[in-house]
């Protein structure tokens, strides 16, 4: 709770609070998942640490209850809990959940299946090394009518090159074909702009500007590694390379520039945030 609170896992130069219990405290995946939901419950209910400590309530219960207790109903829910098993507290949870849960998306492994290579010299079907194939993972999510119709015409266009219109062949040249676009748009050594285009300044992005023109973001991305730079005080860097965002290093209200690399960073959106809460205080919808 108390690491949570003063956002100890984030000035550390993790991405979260999660990743920190997972990296650097040893904790499964699992458990700290576990944990980390009792700790917020706890924070919210107090009275949940005591049935905790005191043995009436366990974390998987916890965990499973706290999305649906509220101001009004903790104190009987948790009464009802005090000492159930597991198949109690998921019986209870059943009858409280009135629409289904979201489908989260999920990429899951698959085992590999071990191939045995026969040597030539030997009759027996076992000789021979194993051979493992390259690793396989499942993709399982949900999309919406939009997506079924370009997948559709994707799987029509592209079946000269992919006869079988297997969906792993299309997503993953539709991903190769955003990602060369992205990384075009960001690296230092993409196309440069015509006469006219270099000859305007875009419309706010003239010398004091807040937006961070093109050409510095892609020295910004190019320098960082497309990734959180972002350094705790033991030089521990954040390995984050998602929802990165562009930050001032002194910040556009106190007079930094934006049309300068040397003032501009990747971080992270937690890091980001959690830069601005300590130099200019939480937000006023988090106070």
């Amino acid at each position: 709770m108390e690491l949570e609170r003063r956002e100890t896992a984030l000035d550390r130069g993790f991405t979260s609070l999660y990743d920190y219990c997972v990296k650097n405290l040893g904790y499964s995946e699992g458990a700290a998942f576990l944990r980390i939901r009792a700790a917020r419950a706890a924070a919210e209910f107090p009275d949940v640490l005591e049935r905790l400590r005191s043995g009436k309530l366990h974390l998987d219960a916890i965990a499973r209850l706290y999305p649906h207790l509220t101001a009004d109903n903790s104190t009987r829910l948790l009464a009802r809990v005090d000492g159930a098993s597991k198949t109690e507290v998921l019986a209870l949870v059943a009858t409280l959940k009135t629409e289904p849960p979201p489908e989260r998306d999920v990429i899951a492994p698959v085992a590999p299946i071990r191939a045995v290579v026969n040597d030539a010299t030997d009759s027996s079907p076992n000789a021979g090394p194993d051979v493992i194939p390259p690793p396989q993972h499942r993709f399982h999510f949900t999309g919406d009518g939009q997506l079924l119709s370009l997948v559709t015409r994707l799987r029509g266009l592209l079946r000269h090159k992919y006869p079988g219109g297997l969906l792993a062949d299309i997503f993953r040249d539709a991903a190769s074909a955003l990602l060369e676009k992205i990384e075009r748009d960001r690296l230092p050594n993409s196309k440069p702009m015509n006469r006219r285009q270099a000859g305007s300044v875009p419309k706010g992005q003239r010398l004091g500007s807040r937006i961070v023109p093109k050409r510095v973001k892609r020295e910004v991305w190019a320098r960082d590694d497309g990734r959180c730079a972002f350094i705790a005080l033991d030089g521990r860097r954040c390995e984050s390379r998602d929802a990165l965002e562009y930050d001032h290093i002194i910040p556009w209200a106190d007079g930094g520039r934006s049309d300068t690399p040397a003032n501009i960073r990747l971080l992270c959106r937690a890091h980001n945030q959690r830069l601005g809460r300590k130099r200019f205080g939480p937000r006023p919808q988090d106070r």
